[in-house]
């Protein structure tokens, strides 16, 4: 169209242009398809790509959040493992005194 425009313009002749709009639309798979949809998909694919970016910010996010939540759940983990190994040992003190006090109890009995 523009280039019609400019021959008629350099002839400098009485013209008319006959335009037939714009280019017929293609069917493809029950779909049609001309130079809107074409506009049209180029901005669903840059928010298909917005959008992917999100999901893949938010999956490291998650991923870092686990990963902390782990590292928290190791540490509480040891704290407790210690705690329950310092009350081993101090019932195991505690055995061994009372076996000791008993056995001299026994012996005074005999």
């Amino acid at each position: 169209m523009p280039s019609t425009l400019m021959a008629m313009r350099r002839l400098n002749r009485p013209s008319i242009m006959i335009y037939g709009g714009t280019i017929k639309p293609e069917h493809f798979q029950g779909r049609t398809f001309d130079i809107v949809s074409a506009f049209q998909m180029k901005d669903i694919q840059e928010m298909r790509i917005e959008h992917t970016r999100k999901i893949f910010v938010g999956h490291e996010l998650l991923k870092l959040m686990i990963e902390e939540e782990n590292e928290v759940a190791s540490v509480e983990h040891k704290k407790a493992e210690e705690n329950v190994l310092r009350l081993f040992e101090e019932w195991q003190r505690t055995r061994r005194t009372t076996q000791k006090n008993l056995g001299a109890s026994e012996r005074n009995l005999i």
